[in-house]
């Protein structure tokens, strides 16, 4: 629909060049002067949540900010790393903590090694299970050994190799 202007004024065209770095260029706006009168203007606009431009354009030049990098403001021409302990989507405007029994590795959460959990959220190492513990990746965090087994911190009770009969 028309974006209807006061009759005295007359916004400015944006062109690529004209529009403020990190603005970028709109999609094109019908712009009602008065009722004999309808043009169509381009408008500088800010890049949404989570992308950024460096080099202005229009809007399909509003990039999303890589894995592992955010941004909360509009109209960036960067992107921030995410805290260690945190990562985030392509295009993501704000970090989110590691959850429990994953690590931070490159921007992004994984799963603890099979042996190892975390004490909590947001972290970036895991931690050796403690003696006649195990874990693995589907485990859930460190667990007791099932009776007539010992281990001396580390690997699940179907078949690894730390776990022995007594």
């Amino acid at each position: 629909p028309p974006y209807l202007w006061r009759p005295d004024f007359y916004p400015p065209v944006a062109t690529p060049s004209t529009c403020p770095l990190p603005m970028v260029m709109s999609y094109p706006v019908d712009i009602v002067f008065d009722e004999s009168e309808t043009s169509t203007h381009m408008q500088c606009v800010p890049c949404p949540r989570g992308t950024f431009s460096a080099n202005g354009g229009t809007e399909d030049d509003c990039l999303p900010c890589p894995s592992g990098q955010y941004q909360e403001g509009t109209g960036r021409s960067a992107c921030e790393g995410c805290p260690p302990g945190t990562w985030t989507y392509d295009g993501g405007d704000a970090c989110i903590p590691c959850q429990l029994n994953t690590y931070q590795v490159g921007g992004v959460c994984v799963p603890c090694p099979d042996g190892y959990y975390t004490l909590g959220i947001g972290v970036t190492a895991c931690i050796p299970c403690p003696n006649n513990m195990w874990s693995n990746n589907v485990s859930g965090g460190c667990r007791n050994c099932p009776r007539e087994a010992i281990s001396t911190g580390g690997t699940g009770v179907d078949g690894k190799s730390i776990v022995t009969g007594k």
